[in-house]
């Protein structure tokens, strides 16, 4: 929250509204709880937690001889002699304000006391907006499953004028709201989140059982239990457990969306929340949300199940497969309508890891069918089929393609081609018999994960930037296993060892990736024809990985 004053009051002698006397003004001396004034004392503030914080809260440390400040300092009191304290500070953002009053006898021997400490009330002053903002709305129901299409919204972005702090002529401080202007130019964010389930709880409810183990329960039942107020109440039957999100039949968050249109990459479901989070990096700037409207589809096929496998191992639970080496894969999905009448699909899309080759099409009884037609790029395998399907059916799809990381799910989904934007996922589950999987992910097999750099490839060998375009420019491609991201720099020596030229490339994945150099500089300027040596290094969390290569530059 933006904060700029710090008040402690002590208990008063009389009642501020009435006049009366305080009954609770004094100690039980009858000494005014008004002379207990803390005489100095720190304030400190941080916007964030700090591993000092946590750990002095378990410290016996009575009087801060171990105190540790938070890294703001914001004020501080010394021979202070009346109530109340006020101490003001610059306007900024924080989270956590401590105030630390020092012992009276800071440099006598022996113990370290206060004489007369009393608190009241402790006050925090502001003004502006907070700096982050989050709205998580009740579960809706749909009242039965559908798609979640896209999201679209209208923000608008305002700065507040003339708003600031005014004192009266009897010294009293009074808030100017002063007014709202549209500022297009305002630092603030709005993201969009929605995540969507099959129950109307998004949460699951736990307690324990006899041998002291989790047991989850339904809410009603965990309502009924004894609260365990404090640590020191036990993990036992008949106390309340843990409260955790529903991971079994509620989706994680989806990834955030802050460009209208966007569309929602979630499953088919019958409920979902929205939360909506707004940041601003200014006191006086915020955002609005004007308008809302999430596009809703009804269902293309009631029941749709898909599995991957391996072709021949249709005993494995898991596909497992060498990483980075093309490998077959059979890739099962079975539609059910029932006695629905639903409006089909006739063209399918699967996500690969990697650019995949595809293989062919079979229908429920292993017949070959030809698709209308079958794109691939770097983003996954899309069928188009020769009819729509509207009836009971299961297809198997066979490609080639390579998996760069630890893990990876080959999500897929139908649709139309006269409405793209309308798509429903395939769900995990048993689609045919030959394949033992029910689930959709392909993990990488064995120790292989521990190659994380491979694959250089530099073309061509000898490298003529004279501008006849024929080998002006020099490719450097080269494959990242088992990481999410990882930062690659790219650098030219000579063959004394020395620096001329570097190439960056940030955030990258497990995959093929390609680098292109012009053989100039920043100016533009040709290098020396001769040997060099192109360095790749990938900096990954588990560590530094570099591969080298010559290169010949002629012209």
């Amino acid at each position: 929250m933006p904060v700029e004053r710090f008040e402690i009051h002590l208990p008063p002698e009389f009642d501020l509204e009435t006049g009366a006397a305080n009954p609770d003004c004094c100690d039980q001396f009858g000494k005014p709880w008004t002379h207990y004034i803390p005489h100095q004392g720190e304030l400190t503030g941080s916007l964030i937690e700090t591993t000092d914080m946590l750990l002095e809260g378990r410290t016996k440390d009575r009087y801060g001889e171990h105190y540790k400040p938070l890294p703001v300092r914001l004020g501080s009191v010394e021979q202070h002699l009346v109530a109340p304290i006020i101490i003001d500070f610059p306007l900024q953002y924080l989270r956590f304000v401590r105030w630390r009053t020092f012992p009276d006898n800071p440099d006598a021997p022996g113990v370290k006391i206060n004489f007369a400490l009393a608190y009241g009330e402790f006050e925090l002053y502001g003004r502006g907006f907070a700096g982050q903002t989050r709205y998580v709305s009740h579960v809706q129901d749909l009242g039965q499953p559908a798609t979640l299409g896209r999201v679209f919204m209208a923000v608008s972005k305002w700065r507040r004028q003339g708003a600031g702090w005014s004192e009266t002529a009897d010294g009293e401080r009074r808030w100017q709201v002063g007014e709202l202007v549209e500022a297009p130019d305002a630092e603030v964010d709005v993201v969009f989140r929605l995540k969507n389930g099959t129950d109307a709880d998004p949460l699951t409810y736990f307690t324990w059982n006899d041998l002291g183990e989790l047991a989850e329960i339904e809410r009603t039942a965990w309502d009924g239990l004894k609260l365990r107020a404090y640590d020191s109440d036990p993990s036992f039957v008949g106390w309340r457990g843990p409260v955790t999100e529903d991971r079994e039949e509620w989706t994680p968050w989806s990834g955030a969306v802050n460009q209208s249109g966007t569309r929602l990459d979630l499953p088919s479901r019958r409920f979902f929340q929205l939360e909506v989070q707004m940041t601003t990096a200014s006191s006086v700037e915020m955002a609005r949300v004007d308008s809302l409207a999430i596009e809703l589809f009804p269902l293309l096929v009631p029941t749709l199940v898909g599995e991957v496998g391996v072709p021949g191992d249709s005993l494995a639970i898991l596909a497992q497969v060498p990483i980075g080496e093309p490998t077959e894969f059979s890739y099962a999905i079975r539609a059910s309508f029932g006695n629905e009448a639903k409006a089909g699909f006739d063209a399918l899309h699967i996500a690969t890891p990697g650019a995949p080759e595809f293989l062919y099409l079979r229908d429920a009884a292993d017949e070959a069918v030809q698709p209308d037609s079958a794109w691939t790029d770097a983003e996954g395998l899309t069928l188009y089929l020769p009819e729509p399907i509207r009836a009971d059916e299961t297809l198997q799809i066979g490609f080639k393609t390579a998996l760069y990381t630890v893990s990876a799910q080959l999500r897929g989904e139908v649709f139309n081609r006269a409405n793209s934007v309308l798509r429903q996922q395939v769900e995990e589950g048993d689609a045919v018999a030959a394949i033992g999987t029910q689930q959709l992910q392909v993990v990488a097999a064995g120790r292989a994960v521990e190659q994380v750099l491979g694959g250089l490839e530099i073309a061509p060998r000898t490298f003529t930037p004279n501008g006849d375009g024929h080998n002006d420019l020099l490719k450097i491609k080269y494959t990242l296993f088992g990481v999410l991201d990882a930062a690659v720099e790219i650098t030219f020596f000579t063959l004394a060892g020395e620096p001329v030229d570097r190439i960056l490339a940030e955030h990258q994945g497990g995959g093929v990736h390609t680098a292109l150099w012009t053989g100039r500089n920043a100016a533009g300027r040709l290098f020396r024809p001769g040997l060099y040596l192109c360095q790749v290094q990938a900096q990954t969390g588990r560590g530094r990985f570099e591969r080298t290569q010559s290169v010949a530059l002629v012209y």
